[in-house]
């Protein structure tokens, strides 16, 4: 197998198929497959590629291949090796990315344990929320019009407002709680 090299807007690129990747990675020590590096491409997007006319991948630059998969933590965490010094990212711009992969690996977790809502439904909730904390205002606006209409003791009259008050901000808790999924009495304490 030739091992290609061709000229890309006056800057040199090691150009290969998928599966000349895998055999070069396998030839240099780090055996992997095709499918492998397929998804590997597919979740790197900025990896400069070549693609056929139906969008599927033809060619990888080789090089910043390599580059990547040194810098990734999946990668580096699927080897269970002892890093070696030149796999680790150098400079600003590799802690970032290293920073911004780290956080996709706890995002991923995270939306595999259940742990994440899509802003749709936080959208839907907030909007639950609204409605049902103006149902309530409505509710108490209705009662406390014919409580306090008779008082003549303002102090009475705040007293029935304040107990009003405290009983619609329970009932918002409570609602809350089950649109947030019924968190439990530690749970709402802790928060």
């Amino acid at each position: 197998m030739t091992e290609p090299f061709l000229l890309d807007g006056g800057s040199s690129r090691r150009w290969v198929s998928v599966s000349e990747a895998a055999a070069l990675e396998a030839k240099a020590g780090r055996p992997i497959n095709k499918s492998s590096i397929s998804r590997f491409i597919a979740r790197n997007e900025d990896l400069p590629v070549r693609r056929d006319s139906q969008g599927r991948v033809k060619e990888v630059d080789y090089d910043a291949l390599i580059r990547a998969r040194g810098e990734s933590l999946s990668v580096q965490d699927s080897r269970q090796v002892a890093e070696a010094p030149s796999a680790a990212p150098a400079g600003p711009a590799g802690s970032r990315k290293r920073a911004l992969e780290e956080e996709k690996l706890e995002l991923d977790l995270a939306e595999r344990k259940g742990e994440l809502l899509s802003k749709a439904a936080v959208t839907m909730a907030i909007e639950a929320m609204g409605v049902a904390f103006t149902q309530a205002l409505e509710r108490r606006r209705r009662t406390l019009a014919t409580e306090v209409a008779g008082m003549n003791d303002v102090r009475q009259a705040e007293h029935v407002l304040k107990q009003a008050d405290q009983k619609l901000l329970n009932n918002l808790v409570t609602e809350l709680t089950k649109l947030a999924g019924g968190f439990t009495e530690d749970e709402l304490a802790a928060a």
